[in-house]
């Protein structure tokens, strides 16, 4: 079910749709997997499966710092062929103006990425899936590529302004590719963006807007990178759903194995990048905290603790357990630490006597859903929490705007972060979930 072969395309495909270039590295993995190799009585391979999590969904979004997108994307613009090339309307290119997708310039780039795509096309096969779900795939990629290039604009007046596509050419194209309309794609993405208040609309509610209603306030341009986000994100994981039905078997098995892959520990000053990282980048290096006091506990804390139960004495050099010397735990807790109740309170200083302190992901969480949440809301109720002296030594203001450091690895690798665009990165938008909806009405 699992031969060396499958095993290399299996991966082959991952790194494809799930690996991007960064400016830590050329090839680098933007999600997080755990292989599962299940075995039978006999030890032998049974069956496997795949959990893909935390994919870095940005990447397919606007890229202020010039940052590429996944390698897929610029592998099936450059070396798709023939009719299949005429079939997705990638003949002419558009290049200029695409705040989402560059198509590769160099020419020693795209004979690299032609290389690629065939490689991809040669893991399909080997992995058993079908012409037909691999033509499903080129032609959503296609499709996203297509709305990348049609881009929103506002046009009219300022009290009859209305958002729509700026090349509704390129629209035509991505809606021909993705089995609908140019109406049912402009309904989704602009319906929600047009001006509050004006003659032919609804006159605005008296009342604060829940946070969880569409954000009538939405640029065109923000709802059309969500669903360019949403759609990238069911096709990755159709990729692996694919690949699990590939290798995955009914067979009874009695024990397995588990192998968790995840980003390495992201730090851009390492590489001489003073911009700060973002909110991925926490999410990424909150996983290695975590994995590192599971170590921690698996390696030093439960041994110790089976040694007291069964009375056998070991004289340590070093207590790792008190205080929590050596373990992560003290920063784990500054970001993850839970609330005790379900109410949302936004604790001041004095409150927080009484009150115990919530972790930096629940104080940003509760921030998203509170009416008129900001970066820098977040950032005084973070501060209100542990900007006194007993956290010092996980965490500190920066002098830039919106940053802070974290003492990351027990304090071995501070991190500067530039909490800008937090608040949104943690938002859903509307319209990243109208893509399933597309890919299941599509003609």
């Amino acid at each position: 079910i699992l031969t060396t072969e499958k095993l290399n395309a299996l991966f082959t495909v991952l790194e494809a749709f799930g690996n991007s270039r960064t400016h830590m590295n050329s090839n680098a993995t933007r999600f997080t997997q755990i292989f599962s190799l299940d075995f039978d009585q006999s030890g032998q391979i049974a069956s496997a499966s795949l959990q893909v999590l935390l994919l870095e969904k940005s990447r397919i979004g606007r890229r202020p710092n010039g940052d590429p997108t996944f390698h897929a994307v610029y592998r099936l613009l450059a070396g798709a062929e023939g009719i299949l090339r005429k079939e997705l309307n990638l003949t002419n290119l558009v290049a200029e103006n695409n705040p989402f997708i560059t198509p590769l310039q160099k020419h020693e780039d795209k004979q690299r990425a032609m290389v690629e795509f065939n490689r991809i096309v040669a893991a399909f096969r080997m992995l058993d899936i079908s012409e037909t779900d691999e033509k499903v795939i080129w032609l959503t990629l296609a499709g996203i590529y297509h709305l990348s290039c049609a881009g929103a604009v506002k046009a009219g007046t300022s009290s009859q302004s209305r958002w729509q596509f700026a090349r509704v050419e390129c629209a035509e194209k991505a809606a021909n590719l993705l089995g609908t309309t140019v109406e049912e794609l402009s309904r989704i993405l602009f319906s929600a963006s047009s001006s509050v208040g004006t003659p032919s609309g609804p006159r605005p509610a008296m009342r604060t807007p829940s946070p969880t209603e569409n954000n009538k306030d939405t640029s065109g341009l923000d709802n059309l990178e969500g669903l360019l986000i949403g759609l990238y994100f069911e096709v990755f994981h159709c990729v692996a759903a694919l690949i699990n039905k590939s290798i995955s078997s009914p067979v009874h098995t009695v024990s397995s194995l588990l192998l968790c892959d995840a980003p390495g520990f992201q730090n851009p000053a390492s590489c001489g990048r003073q911009t700060g990282a973002n909110f991925e980048d926490l999410c990424h290096n909150y996983l290695q905290e975590r994995l590192q006091l599971l170590f921690h506990h698996t390696a030093l804390v439960a041994p110790k603790d089976r040694y007291v139960q069964e009375g056998i004495d070991v004289d340590y050099e070093e207590d790792y357990d008190e205080d929590c010397i050596g373990s992560p735990q003290a920063l784990v807790s500054l970001l993850d630490r839970g609330q005790q109740s379900a109410a949302v309170l936004r604790t001041s200083q004095s409150d927080l006597r009484q009150t115990e302190r919530k972790g930096l992901l629940w104080l940003l969480d509760e921030e998203t859903v509170c009416p008129g949440g900001s970066d820098e809301s977040f950032l005084e109720r973070l501060f209100s929490h542990y900007g006194d002296r007993d956290h010092q030594l996980l965490l500190r203001k920066a002098p830039g705007n919106n940053q802070f450091v974290l003492q990351h690895l027990q304090g071995t690798n501070p991190v500067l972060y530039t909490a800008t665009g937090w608040i949104k990165a943690t938002k859903e938008n509307p319209a990243t979930k109208s893509a399933i909806t597309i890919l299941q009405e599509s003609s």
